[in-house]
């Protein structure tokens, strides 16, 4: 028995292991197809867009403009004094009545109507901690504290145009200072308010 196994054990041979493939390169892509070219004359020029240059606004348009915008502030002094807060809202865009009535605004313009009080009062000698903060909740506060007071006699006397349709309104004051007093858009050929200075 023990010869057996031993001739067994020694005439196994191991079993070969098969070699692993050779790894391929990847195939190349097909060539792209070649662009189609189009004639010349086919090639449409695009003209360059010409950026709003002031300078272009005739005397003309700068006349028109100024007049329908002093009317129409004429009309929003009027407003202002009787108080018509939905009156004056229509004359917002719409994009500064959703500022209006964001919350963020209402608060950093509260803030800042107590602090124009506070440094008037100081001026004045007045106690200043009698100055009342006012809160405000919602576009009518702002309408009533802020815009009443303060928009209920304007003047325009001079306008910029910062694009064919974007002005700014200003006035001079006693001291012939120029100040802003809005900034306007033409929409649909009715200007609206974009920006309440």
């Amino acid at each position: 028995m023990v010869p057996l196994f031993l001739a067994l054990s020694c005439s196994t041979e191991q079993a070969a292991v098969p070699e692993a493939p050779a790894p391929q390169a990847p195939a190349e892509p097909p060539p792209a197809p070649p662009a189609e070219r189009i004639p010349e004359e086919e090639v449409e020029e695009k003209p360059e867009e010409k950026l709003f240059d002031p300078q272009d606004v005739s005397q003309e348009e700068y006349d028109t403009t100024i007049q329908d915008i002093q009317e129409m502030i004429l009309k929003l002094n009027n407003i202002v004094r009787e108080k018509n807060f939905e009156a004056w809202m229509s004359a917002l865009a719409d994009s500064s009545v959703k500022r209006i009535n964001s919350r963020e605004f209402l608060e950093e313009t509260a803030n800042d109507l107590y602090k124009k009080n506070v440094s008037e009062a100081a001026v004045r000698g007045q106690d200043i901690s009698k100055i009342r903060q006012i809160q405000f909740r919602n576009a009518q506060d702002y309408f009533n504290y802020v815009v009443v007071p303060s928009h209920a006699n304007d003047r325009v006397d001079e306008i910029t145009f910062n694009s064919q349709t974007l002005i700014t309104a200003y006035t001079r004051d006693e001291k012939g200072r120029r100040l802003i007093l809005y900034d306007l858009e033409n929409i649909d050929g009715h200007w609206r308010i974009i920006m309440v200075n």
